[in-house]
């Protein structure tokens, strides 16, 4: 049976919710402000506030009764707000208006309830809370349960609640600890590394660090430690024009219960929407750890298998008591919500071909045992048989620079058995040439006296700027990069074993084992950087193309990515092609229209000059289509239509994908034991004709943790949203870096997060 962990609010379809209408007054006012002031309203007087979708500066707050006004003020603004004496409104869910907002004062009712009746905390989100106490502390590292709140309206069912558990990684120490002045110099020195290592600099972090003032936990990122600094010796601080002697005045002043002490050690950190660093006391902040660096011993911490999340939200609603959303609502309904059978979709793995017209076949049932076949069939059969397409001028020599303090046997163990391995791949023989270096500098000077244009397994060392100099300064390179750490462990494994607890015995075996699919998962992204495709679908469900559109999370980048697959008697049957370009503004998530239009239509020139026009297209937005995008995909679209490339009868939908969604929403099958498992994947709901939510990986190549789902929006731009869907499942299946895993992204969205994060490299470097 599948279930969800949403939880519906009672009484379903019933559910009404009285609101009063509310002006909000102040200076140089702001969508920005306006939601500060609902989130104010919820924290200090646990009332649910929403904007007004149609009058400017007005909120709607869940309330029957009048309310009193209200004066907020933060650090660089102030504004009232003051009931409008108009007579209260009733919310239902046979409006528009009450279908948009009652899940938002449903979601913050829930929030205002927590905060008075538990010991949860909050950083950077109200929607994200943080057990008191850690669950697990190690290496310095202290693991916390995390959950995360969320909110949606299901056609003919209702208002649903959405929570769901996983873990956040803090350090157990304060900087206070990492940078003590008292310590002596060897014991300076340790602490420092250990911080470093935990924050991630030399991987271009700013590094994450989380500050308690002692009213509210805030995140921010650290700047440098100032030794010898103390809260009673910064000198003068100007804090919301005001002036105060120290950082221990300024606490007294505004804050007296917190702890510090004049000698208290300070740090300098900088806050988001801040010019200058700030100094704070180093005993109230601590470090964000990201799970990508955690130790190998904590890998799977955070790693929570269906069954266990269900306990620990079941758990959870328990704590939250009959009446979690307070006098909003009558309460809530007891079990998860389970989908009815025609909400349920299950899609099938479609074919794949392989190297010399080889076709791996769709799984012949929808079961575990099968699925792990089909998967496991997907290595065997491209090392069998090869990629399924090998340009003809495919580089044959490539490079393996590595630090000389790797050592010569290990550099060439790695060189020769990639070499090996990639002939597998293409059915082509492949020549390894090994450069040793002292620094990345010299490096990257010996593969420009090398080659020009080349291809290199970049072993880095452990200088910070190693990532960004190998990007930087080899413009044109095909680059695969490795840290020099990851090798070391392997050999390790080649030559000494693994170490089986148990016995307390190496096993040779199990250490060739590791070092050969180390070498293998090398060689695969390889062979991508060649623009070798290793298999592919044989078709993208209704649709001959897929068309990706994505920005960078620093916003100072786009990407777009074309997907064609298609039937080998057009031209071409199957391509996958992208490109970056800069934004015009990085302030902002919109895509400049003419330069999308631009980008979009200089994507198809690079394609072959013989080309069977497109007869259908799905566009697909990585979030969602802003401002005035629509504008430059249309004329783009039409641009293309004029010049071959699509048909001018071309089924052609749009459709937005959220892949960190803010509906936290998970799926699990549920057996007759109450015992919960991940469904197989291409399984989804269909919550209504315009969305839909699907896992696209699952049972059984997930086996430790849950499967994270995606959500499909179509916004009137598609004809059948499940089309859409099965596109998005059929493009998942290209998981080329890792045959035997369920991929969760389409292959395109892979490749535009992959450009993305290069350029993104680029640019760090560029502007240090």
């Amino acid at each position: 049976m599948l279930e969800t962990n949403i939880r519906i609010i009672q009484p379903g379809m019933n559910l009404y919710v009285w609101v009063r209408q509310a002006t909000v007054t102040g200076p140089n006012l702001t969508t920005e402000l306006i939601e500060k002031s609902c989130g104010v309203i919820r924290s200090r007087y646990h009332l649910a506030a929403v904007a007004h979708p149609k009058m400017p500066n007005t909120i709607l707050i869940a309330s029957y009764h009048q309310i009193n006004p209200v004066h907020l003020d933060g650090e660089d603004w102030e504004l009232d707000v003051t009931d409008s004496l108009k007579p209260s409104e009733k919310l239902t869910l046979l409006d528009e208006d009450g279908m948009r907002l009652i899940p938002k004062l449903a979601e913050r009712a829930l929030l205002a309830q927590i905060a008075t009746s538990s010991s949860l905390w909050t950083m950077d989100s109200p929607r994200i809370l943080y057990e008191a106490k850690p669950i697990f502390i190690e290496n310095g590292i202290a693991a916390y349960r995390r959950y995360e709140i969320g909110s949606i309206f299901i056609k003919n069912v209702g208002i649903g609640i959405v929570i769901d558990t996983g873990v956040a990684f803090f350090s157990k120490e304060s900087l206070a600890y990492y940078f003590d002045s008292k310590s002596d110099a060897t014991e300076r020195v340790l602490r420092e590394r250990k911080f470093m290592q935990l924050i991630r600099r030399q991987d271009g972090q700013k590094g994450t660090l989380i500050y308690d003032n002692g009213r509210k936990k805030t995140k921010c990122y650290f700047v440098s430690p100032s030794y010898g600094m103390t809260c009673a010796t910064t000198g003068t601080l100007r804090i919301k024009n005001q002036s105060y002697d120290s950082l221990f005045d300024y606490y007294k002043a505004t804050n007296p219960n917190i702890l510090i002490e004049k000698d208290t050690p300070a740090i300098r950190v900088s806050f988001q929407n801040m010019d200058r660093p700030q100094p704070v006391a180093a005993d109230h902040v601590w470090v964000r750890v990201m799970n990508e660096y955690l130790p190998n011993s904590m890998r799977d911490i955070d790693k929570i298998t269906p069954n266990d999340k269900r306990n620990i939200l079941i758990n959870f609603w328990g704590i939250l008591g009959p009446k979690p959303l307070g006098q909003m609502a009558p309460g809530i309904e007891k079990q998860f919500w389970r989908p009815s059978k025609d909400q349920i979709f299950q899609f099938p793995i479609p074919k794949l071909d392989f190297g010399a017209d080889n076709v791996l076949a769709t799984p012949k049932e929808f079961s575990n045992p099968a699925y792990s076949d089909h998967f496991r069939n997907r290595s065997q059969m491209l090392r069998k048989f090869g990629c399924y397409q090998v340009p003809p001028n495919i580089c044959r020599t490539f490079y393996c620079a590595y630090p000389k303090t790797l050592g010569e046997d290990a550099a060439k163990t790695l060189a020769v058995d990639l070499a090996s391995e990639l002939q597998k791949l293409t059915k082509k023989p492949m020549v390894s040439q090994l450069v040793s270096y002292d620094n990345i500098s010299e490096a990257i000077e010996q593969l420009r006296d090398l080659d020009q244009n080349g291809m290199v397994v970049f072993v880095l060392n452990e200088e910070p700027s190693a990532y960004y100099e190998a990007e930087f300064q080899l413009p044109g390179w095909r680059i695969k990069r490795i840290n020099k750490s990851t090798v070391e462990e392997h050999f390790l494994y080649l030559q000494s074993g693994v170490k089986d607890k148990s016995n307390k015995s190496s096993s040779m075996e199990t250490g060739r084992r590791r070092w050969s699919g180390f070498v293998s998962m090398t060689a695969l992204d390889v062979i991508q950087l060649l623009d070798v495709t290793p298999y592919r679908v044989d078709s993208l469900g209704p649709y001959e193309s897929n068309l990706i559109i994505d920005v960078g999370h620093d916003r100072r980048f786009f990407a777009v990515s074309l997907l064609i697959s298609r039937p080998n008697i057009k031209t071409p049957g199957f391509r996958i092609i992208s490109h970056t370009q800069h934004k015009v503004d990085h302030k902002e998530e919109a895509i400049n229209p003419v330069i999308l239009m631009d980008e979009i239509t200089a994507l198809f020139t690079r394609l072959p000059k013989k080309f069977d026009p497109l007869t259908s297209l799905l566009i697909i937005r990585d979030g969602k289509f802003v401002k005035q995008e629509p504008d430059g995909l249309n004329n783009a679209l039409l641009k293309l239509k004029a010049t071959g490339y699509i048909s001018q009868d071309a089924r052609i939908d749009w459709v937005e994908v959220r892949k960190d969604t803010q509906k936290v929403i998970r799926l699990w099958d549920v057996n007759e034991t109450s015992i919960a498992h991940n469904p197989l994947m291409g399984t989804g709901i269909k919550l209504d004709d315009e969305m839909v939510i699907m896992v696209n990986t699952g049972a059984p190549t997930l086996p430790q943790a849950t499967a994270d789902p995606i959500l499909i929006v179509a916004n009137g731009h598609c004809c059948n949203v499940l089309d859409a869907a099965q596109a998005n499942f059929s493009g998942a299946q290209m998981n080329w870096s890792s045959p035997r895993v369920a991929q969760r992204l389409h292959i395109g969205m892979k490749r535009t997060d992959e450009d993305l994060k290069s350029r993104s490299a680029q640019e760090v470097r560029r502007l240090r």
